[in-house]
């Protein structure tokens, strides 16, 4: 299996109309899950990463920020703020995005993100308002790693988000979406090697 991943860090819960701060991407390959495995410090560091910038999203296409998540970002460790929430003048048009999927995704990968319900339809919304007549990805290739984990763990008490063992001291990691996307490959990687 060929696929991508990503994942996107927002200002608000609310998919249709969430600014997005930043997006990790990475694309992964299943051949390697038992002989090559992928390691965390090798996700993190190799996956593709953008910073937006949110303010341009809410004055020029409308996207509502909301004040609860607002606030949860500003009671996260300061280093996350500066990485994921903070404006910086290097922080790209969200314009980029149908660059980012042109240059990343390949005919026949699959897709996966956290749910189906969040990720695919921010990305679907952006485009719609940038009036772009493009695909990011065929909805058939969609997958939501809580459903596939949960899927290839039926029967055990395993639940979508466990940490893979050797994966330590992470918490203080979370919300950086390379992390994210990172966790949800070793998940993958640790099930299949548990099945193989």
């Amino acid at each position: 299996m060929k696929a991508i991943i990503y994942d996107y860090e927002t200002l608000s819960n609310k998919p249709d109309v969430a600014p997005v701060l930043t997006m990790a991407l990475y694309r992964f390959d299943s051949e390697r899950f038992i002989n090559n495995p992928y390691t965390l410090d090798e996700i993190v560091r190799d996956a593709k990463f953008f910073k937006f910038n949110a303010r341009e999203q809410i004055e020029q296409f409308g996207r509502k920020a909301n004040k609860e998540t607002i606030k949860w970002w500003m009671s996260k460790p300061k280093d996350v703020q500066d990485s994921q929430f903070k404006p910086s003048a290097d922080d790209i048009s969200i314009t980029n995005l149908v660059d980012i999927f042109f240059d990343n995704y390949v005919k026949g990968d699959l897709v996966f993100t956290r749910g189906n319900t969040f990720d695919p339809v921010i990305t679907e919304a952006i485009l719609s308002i940038l009036d772009k007549d493009f695909t990011a990805h065929p909805y058939w290739a969609i997958r939501d790693t809580r459903s596939y984990l949960e899927g290839m763990a039926y029967g055990s008490n395993i639940n979508n988000s466990f940490i893979p063992e050797g994966v330590n001291n992470i918490e203080d990691q979370l919300h950086d979406p390379r992390v994210d996307i990172a966790l949800d490959v070793l998940r993958i990687q640790a099930l299949a090697k548990a099945l193989s």
